[in-house]
């Protein structure tokens, strides 16, 4: 690096961190030079002193500053149509989504999200892409997606990996930085729908702009504003919850509110080694003694190392409760029953008399089951009965019916918890009219 500032001492020190990257052949995904983070490797190597940048020839306006964005200002209110939309989604019509990032619609964007998001608009960091959706020629809905945060614990403890394989898959999460339904747009299920149209085109747009896809959508919630039901309705899943200190925590100490987690698998079975790695194991920390082959945590995926994300994830559904997997289902039977009942017979001599007993029994009760499914009257009581055997005797067996003067019900018992109350009726029969009464009338 030194000689090549030798070597080029006319050159600024943009030209020289374009040379060097070229010369390094040091690319982002979609080929383009990494020309701004050389800026900064050379501008902190020359803050140590090991090498010396030529001076500052002009200084650019810095977007993102706060004393920029102050004498900026806001995004200037475009006009646009604000006449009422309701109805359902089908009456909107059909919708288009489109990738506004550097064309002429991303003006209006920008005043839309500054005006009515109640976060206003920041410029996205990183890697982004802003969406809007379209009924016709207005204006819907708008999304913006950018880099991913770098330490998110309850994303981190899902996926379940370790800081060494956060920071080489990080590229591979969006990060679901504004969403906004225009106010005066009143359609039911409109934003849920929206939000399953932007997650499905945006592995295809971010291949697209930077060079490679996104296999997992994030965003956060404010409780305090929002339940984030349309999240939930777009099969988004909380993952936990923040500690209240931003991004840019100094004092390790909560100063804002704290914010539901929300994460979304952007394909159905994610690549083989993205997003996947070997984390720490927190059963020590959590006082736990299971063995290691069970999940470490409750919220993670629970797979291998070795095996990626390769298969669906399995989780917490929208209830929160865990989902039992279903049993596997047994082998089918292939020998007929003939074949077992000879096969019983051939064990007669080296068995017992008690033991060839027992299993003739199951024999027989198997020839009885599979008899009596073949049946249309076959009933899960009857198989029941016919492999347990009968619960109890009937009262009537025991004590005799002129004993226990038991009235046997025509109608099976109802199955509910209420009680009703037996009342006796007393039958009603017109009695004649008193003489009296009958001179009067």
């Amino acid at each position: 690096m030194r000689a090549l500032i030798a070597a080029h001492p006319e050159q600024s020190r943009r030209a020289l961190s374009a040379t060097l990257c070229q010369a390094w052949d040091w690319r982002q995904a979609n080929g383009a030079l990494r020309a701004m983070v050389c800026r900064g490797l050379m501008l902190a190597l020359a803050r140590e002193g090991h090498i010396t940048l030529p001076p500052v020839r002009r200084q650019p306006p810095n977007p993102l500053g706060v004393r920029a964005r102050l004498a900026r200002g806001a995004p200037a209110p475009l006009a646009i149509d604000t006449t009422p939309l309701t109805g359902s989604l089908r009456a909107l019509g059909a919708l288009t989504l489109v990738s506004v990032r550097r064309t002429p619609a991303e003006a209006l964007f920008k005043s839309l999200m500054e005006a009515h998001h109640y976060l206003g608009y920041t410029q996205p960091v990183g890697e982004h892409v802003k969406c809007m959706v379209y009924a016709g020629a207005r204006p819907v809905a708008l999304g913006a997606w950018s880099s991913a945060p770098r330490h998110l614990g309850p994303r981190d403890r899902f996926l379940g990996w370790s800081p060494a394989v956060r920071r080489q898959n990080i590229a591979g999460i969006a990060y679901n930085t504004r969403f906004l339904i225009l106010p005066w747009v009143q359609v039911p299920h409109l934003a849920s729908h929206v939000l399953s149209r932007m997650t499905r085109a945006l592995p295809q747009a971010w291949q697209e702009a930077y060079g490679h896809p996104v296999y997992w959508a994030e965003t956060f919630v404010d409780t305090t504003r929002y339940r984030g039901t349309c999240y939930r309705a777009a099969n988004w899943q909380v993952l936990g919850q923040t500690q209240g200190r931003g991004k840019d925590d100094q004092t390790h100490q909560a100063n804002r509110s704290v914010k539901d987690v929300l994460g979304l698998p952007l394909t159905r079975e994610l690549p083989r080694g993205q997003l996947a790695g070997p984390g720490p194991d927190p059963r020590a920390r959590q006082g736990r003694s299971d063995p290691p082959g069970e999940p470490q945590c409750e919220r993670r995926i629970g797979l291998a190392a070795d095996a990626g994300l390769s298969r669906p994830l399995v989780g917490r559904g929208m209830s929160g409760h865990k989902k039992r997997a279903r049993p596997a289902s047994p082998q089918r039977l292939a020998v007929p029953i003939t074949d077992i009942t000879a096969i019983v017979e051939r064990t007669r001599a080296v068995l017992s008399t008690e033991e060839h007993a027992a299993l003739r029994a199951a024999v027989d009760t198997l020839a009885l089951v599979q008899a009596e499914l073949q049946t249309k009257n076959a009933s899960l009581a009857r198989l029941r009965k016919m492999i347990f055997g009968a619960r109890t005797e009937k009262t009537r067996a025991v004590l005799g019916g002129t004993q226990a003067r038991i009235v046997m019900r025509q109608t099976p018992r109802r199955r509910d918890r209420t009680r009703r109350p037996c009342c006796h009726q007393i039958p009603l029969h017109q009695n004649p009219r008193p003489p009296a009464m009958a001179a009067t009338l």
